[in-house]
């Protein structure tokens, strides 16, 4: 079994749907899933509980991504990001 940390902008439709559905998948696979919403999220500082995460996947744009990768950088073993965001760099 993984550990897998999804990230995702719950104010946004699309990457809310998208995460409603990997979800119950992967933990059909029989992985460990940690969801993160990051409009939850505080400071972005690395996150001591995401040690121990085979797996990062990062669904939104472009701010979506950097934030998961300043809160989970030292934690998640590799990470998967899916752009959605409209605007991009």
């Amino acid at each position: 079994m993984k550990a897998i940390a999804i990230f995702y902008q719950g104010r946004k439709q699309d990457t809310s749907e998208v995460a409603n559905r990997l979800i119950p998948f992967l933990q059909q696979q029989g992985h460990e899933v940690r969801v993160v919403d990051i409009r939850f999220e505080g400071e972005e500082t690395p996150d001591p509980s995401l040690k121990g995460y085979d797996l990062a996947i990062v669904l939104g744009g472009d701010g979506t991504i950097l934030h998961a990768a300043r809160i989970s950088l030292t934690r998640a073993s590799r990470s998967w990001a899916s752009t959605l965001g409209g605007w991009g760099f």
